[in-house]
C-alpha cells in the first residue's frame, strides 16, 4: 500500500509541474507577441511620420509644371501673353515687355504671387517655408525664399533648353 501512496504523490507533483510549465510557455508566447507588436508599431509610426527628406515629390513636381505653364502679364507682341517658361527666356535676354516693364520684374512679381497663394507659410501651417531658384547656364536668374528651411523637405525640378540656354527650375517645400 505504501507504493500506491507514493505513486499518487508523484502523479500530483507531475501534474503541478506540467501546469506550471504550460503557464510559463503561455506567458513567454504572450511576451513574444507583445514585443513583435511593439516593433511593428514603431516601424509603422516612423514610416507614416517622416515625409520624403530631400526627395522629389509628386506635389512639388506638379507645382513646378503648373508654374511654368502659368500665363503672365508680359506680352512681346499683341495679343500673345507669355507663359512663365517663356518669360524666363525673355528675362535671361534682358528683354522689356510691351507694357514697358522689364521681363525679370514681371517674372519676380508673378513668381512671388503664385508662391504665396500656393504655399501658405504661417506659424501653425504644415509648410515651414519654401524656396524657388531659376538658374540659366550656371547663373542665378531668380531666387525667392520664404520661411524656414529645414532638413525635412520635398522638392521638384524641371530642366529644359530654350534659345540655346540650359535652364533649371528648382523648388523645395520645407516641412
Amino acid at each position: 500500500m505504501k507504493t500506491k501512496r507514493g505513486q499518487g504523490r508523484k502523479i500530483k507533483n507531475f501534474s503541478l509541474l506540467s501546469s506550471k510549465k504550460g503557464q510559463e510557455e503561455m506567458v513567454g508566447f504572450v511576451l513574444i507577441i507583445i514585443i513583435v507588436a511593439v516593433i511593428l508599431l514603431i516601424f509603422l509610426s516612423i514610416s507614416l511620420k517622416s515625409p520624403n527628406k530631400g526627395q522629389d515629390s509628386y506635389k512639388a513636381n506638379s507645382f513646378v509644371q503648373a508654374y511654368l505653364q502659368y500665363t503672365t502679364t508680359c506680352s512681346m507682341r499683341d495679343p500673345e501673353y507669355l507663359s512663365v517658361q517663356d518669360l524666363v527666356s525673355e528675362c535671361i535676354k534682358k528683354e522689356t515687355c510691351l507694357n514697358e516693364e522689364k521681363a525679370c520684374d514681371i517674372l519676380e512679381e508673378t513668381s512671388k504671387e503664385i508662391l504665396e497663394k500656393s504655399w501658405i507659410v504661417e506659424n501653425e501651417s504644415l509648410i515651414q517655408g519654401y524656396s524657388l531658384r531659376i538658374i540659366s547656364n550656371n547663373n542665378e536668374t531668380l531666387f525667392i525664399e520664404k520661411g524656414n528651411s529645414t532638413n525635412n523637405y520635398q522638392g521638384g525640378s524641371q530642366k529644359y533648353i530654350k534659345g540655346g540656354k540650359n535652364i533649371g527650375i528648382f523648388f523645395n517645400a520645407y516641412y
